[in-house]
């Protein structure tokens, strides 16, 4: 958003769009996966190592199951973080997101 205050405001300070940004995260379960998965998943190393090579990642969010909307884009990776709890339970990762390029609504 962009401040706007003119003596048309009042001198309210007002707030239109201006130039579009997005970024996002996701966590998953740190596990090695089975031959079969490895195509459709993605591991805490493949995230560590992109962040580290400042690699463009192909971003793809599915939202509403069947009927729902899928957004795609491309970003980076700002952030990898690793969790491990005290006791039991699972070991999880995080990655942040900062969008390249814009974020495309699919149907």
């Amino acid at each position: 958003m962009t401040d706007v205050v003119c003596s048309a405001t009042g001198g309210f300070k007002k707030q239109v769009p201006g130039m579009e940004s997005w970024d996002g995260s996701l966590s998953a379960i740190v596990r090695t996966f089975p031959t079969a998965e490895v195509a459709t998943n993605v591991t805490l190393r493949e995230m560590y190592t992109k962040l580290r090579e400042k690699t463009l990642v192909e971003v793809e969010y599915e939202l509403g199951g069947v009927d729902g909307y899928v957004f795609t884009s491309k970003a980076y990776l700002s952030n990898v973080d690793i969790s491990v709890p005290t006791g039991s339970g699972a070991v999880t990762w995080t990655a942040n997101l900062v969008g390249a390029e814009p974020l495309l609504l699919g149907a």
